[in-house]
């Protein structure tokens, strides 16, 4: 599933991908109004969710800024930016479009809903968030994806898409669902700390990580009612685990089966009816093996072992590298 990562998500995204190019932390309140306004004052606090979006989903999208992106050097051309890589894309609007989307932004102030939603949103702020908000409508019809959105922004498209025969039908990931994966990142205490560019790209690249990331998309998305997100997410865990236990205690009874029954299928008598049941456990065995290996929840585990284990290389290069 592919969509385009709104505020907070990508404001946190910009300002990771300036800390990689800073080497240092990007403080919360940044001096710079177009960028405390991009990066949002709680980037910080959002950035586990925020870079978990980014591997949960296979193609994310997000508005272009003046900002440092990975590897723009290769990834860059002519106003946009494709990471395929990464799963991450990114594009400048043209000319005309930008200038379509500023005459809309002053019909879009005079709303009384934008104005309210908006209230509290320091001035010089406001065009940049409804400029951020048009392109990433303008996004989701190009590419046919949903809005991942929180808080404010979510209501804040919402509202532009009921108001906008251009925006009409654009639609956004569930706020269950959304809940639901930061609940998840709680629950399993997935944290990306350390993490740089190279660990990023093991994680997206992962095979295991992709099978594991599209099995999750589906738990999740019809989780809808954000007050239950968590109850429900929990609850669900708890089956599949049951689950899981249920089919290592088959698997492993029909694996012995199986042993038994192909040592005595040419016992006399009994022989037809084993060596049938001996096959039949065989495939059972196999079926049960793949299920197993579809265990959604294990996607946060899933993206700890990958760093555990890159971890452990570079520490084993170190010190070679200097006996």
């Amino acid at each position: 599933m592919d969509i385009v990562l709104s505020y907070p998500f990508s404001g946190s995204l910009y300002a990771f991908f300036t800390e990689q190019a800073r080497g240092e932390k990007v403080p919360d309140k940044v001096g710079h109004r177009y960028y405390q306004t991009l990066y949002g004052k709680k980037h910080s606090e959002v950035r586990d969710l925020a870079l978990t979006n980014l591997l949960l989903y296979e193609n994310v999208f997000i508005v272009a800024a003046d900002n440092h992106m990975p590897e723009t050097d290769k990834y860059y051309d002519n106003g946009v930016y494709k990471n395929i890589e990464l799963g991450l894309f990114s594009e400048w609007p043209t000319d005309h479009f930008r200038e379509q989307i500023d005459v809309q932004i002053e019909k879009d102030l005079a709303d009384p809903v934008i104005s309210k939603i908006l209230f509290k949103v320091p001035q010089y702020s406001k065009k940049q968030i409804l400029r951020d908000c048009r392109n990433e409508i303008a996004l989701a019809n190009k590419y046919s994806c949903p809005v991942l959105a929180s808080g404010g922004r979510s209501v804040l498209i919402k509202r532009l898409s009921e108001i906008d025969s251009a925006a009409i039908g654009i639609s956004q990931v569930r706020a269950g669902t959304v809940v639901a994966t930061e609940e998840y990142v709680n629950i399993v205490c997935l944290n990306f700390n350390p993490t740089d560019y190279d660990l990023l790209y093991s994680y997206k690249q992962d095979k295991d990580l992709r099978v594991y990331a599209a099995a999750f998309q589906k738990i999740i998305r019809d989780i809808d009612n954000p007050m239950e997100a968590r109850k429900k997410l929990l609850t669900l865990i708890r089956e599949s685990m049951e689950k899981q236990s249920l089919m290592k205690i088959s698997s492993s009874f029909l694996d012995v089966s199986s042993i038994i029954l192909s040592l005595t299928g040419f016992i006399p008598g009994i022989g037809i009816f084993l060596s049938g049941g001996s096959l039949a456990a065989t495939g059972g065995s196999k079926l049960l093996a793949q299920q197993a290996s579809r265990k959604w929840y294990e996607f946060g585990p899933q993206i700890n072992r990958i760093k555990d284990r890159k971890l452990l290389e570079r520490q084993i290069e170190k010190e070679l590298d200097n006996t």
